[in-house]
């Protein structure tokens, strides 16, 4: 993946039925044409929202064999898609601005009736939260790509939150 998310975990890795229910809400809901502009908004379960902070075609030289396995995977021409990294904010009842980046997979054409022009495809989901969460406010380094993670200080297991299980009830996950 891109070099500024290999230190986080992507919850597509993961073999956990909450953990894939809970980034299947969260890309059930993301619409990135709703969310196109910085600031725009979706609001989803009970009192939870996505918040647009930006969305960046990712060139072809900064992608890893990651994205080519993906490809090979899919049986995609690199051609025929283009991969874009969405960088969101989770706002939920307990908390703010946690981080969310998303890495897409975006139809351009296609032979293959499975698939339509312009459908959006995930590839991957990072969570994120820090110690600077607490004063729950926007991350510019985050938003600016020029944070540098200490893995002390942050967590990329949205398990490890203390809110987990009312995020699960809250995303109408679990009642």
């Amino acid at each position: 993946m891109l070099a500024d998310l290999k230190v986080k975990l992507n919850l597509y890795e993961i073999d956990d039925m909450d953990v894939e229910e809970f980034r299947d809400v969260i890309y059930d809901n993301f619409d990135m044409k709703a969310l196109k502009n910085k600031g725009q908004s979706i609001y989803f379960g009970n009192e939870c929202e996505l918040e647009a902070v930006s969305h960046n075609v990712i060139p072809s030289n900064n992608q890893d064999s990651k994205f080519k396995d993906y490809l090979n995977d899919q049986e995609f021409e690199a051609k025929n898609v283009e991969f874009v990294h969405s960088k969101l904010y989770l706002h939920t009842q307990a908390y703010e601005y946690l981080k969310i980046d998303v890495i897409s997979c975006i139809i351009l054409s296609t032979d293959n009736v499975a698939f339509e022009i312009g459908e959006n495809l995930p590839v991957a989901l990072y969570y994120e939260e820090g110690d600077d969460d607490y004063y729950k406010e926007p991350d510019k380094d985050w938003e600016k790509n020029t944070k540098k993670y200490n893995k002390e200080n942050s967590n990329f297991d949205p398990r490890q939150n203390e809110y987990w299980d009312e995020w699960l009830v809250d995303f109408g996950i679990n009642s």
